[in-house]
């Protein structure tokens, strides 16, 4: 930790409000996380989160009227260099899964399901068809084994959605 008390001493001053502080912090550390920023995003959509970064850095004043600096957090085990790339990394991970949740809508409509008719309809209906062939029994003694039972009588469910949507009927015959 002593390779670090420098930056610990740096980032303590920061959140205390040291003006000569403040001016070295900038002067070192902004061409640094505009670079990491660059690398993360080469939109500069990073660097609008490296620049709202220092506002958090500097401090917001809380309700009794002190200066809340996210440097308190900086604990000095590492660089003040690789803490302030990872809080950006960060932030730019938390504002990439804040816009995936908020896609906006296509502007355009979705075709409309009522008038089409859908183009594996005929394909559906001659599966529908052959499942229930196959599931019908001649006579209640013809199956006479458990097994072709529940494979008919799968092949029967695994049909009976296609055949609500295709008006096609599947009449059984229970055994």
């Amino acid at each position: 930790m002593a390779a670090h008390s420098a930056d610990l001493e740096l980032a303590r001053l920061c959140a205390e409000g040291d003006e000569r502080a403040w001016e070295r912090f900038v002067r070192e550390y902004r061409p640094l996380l505009y670079r990491a920023a660059d690398a993360l995003d080469r939109t500069q959509g990073a660097r609008e989160i490296a620049d709202s970064l220092y506002a958090d850095l500097y401090g917001i004043a809380n309700d009794a009227g002190e200066r809340q600096s996210l440097f308190r957090y900086y604990q000095g085990r590492s660089s003040l260099a690789t803490w302030l790339r990872a809080v950006l990394a960060q932030r730019y991970v938390d504002r990439v899964r804040v816009e995936r949740r908020v896609e906006p809508l296509s502007d355009k409509e979705p075709p409309a399901r009522g008038g089409e008719p859908d183009p594996d309809r005929a394909r559906f209906v001659v599966l529908i068809r052959q499942a229930c062939r196959g599931s019908r029994s001649p006579t209640p003694g013809a199956c006479s084994t458990r097994a072709r039972r529940r494979r008919l009588a799968a092949s029967r469910d695994r049909a009976r959605p296609f055949a609500a949507t295709s008006n096609v009927t599947c009449a059984t015959r229970r055994a």
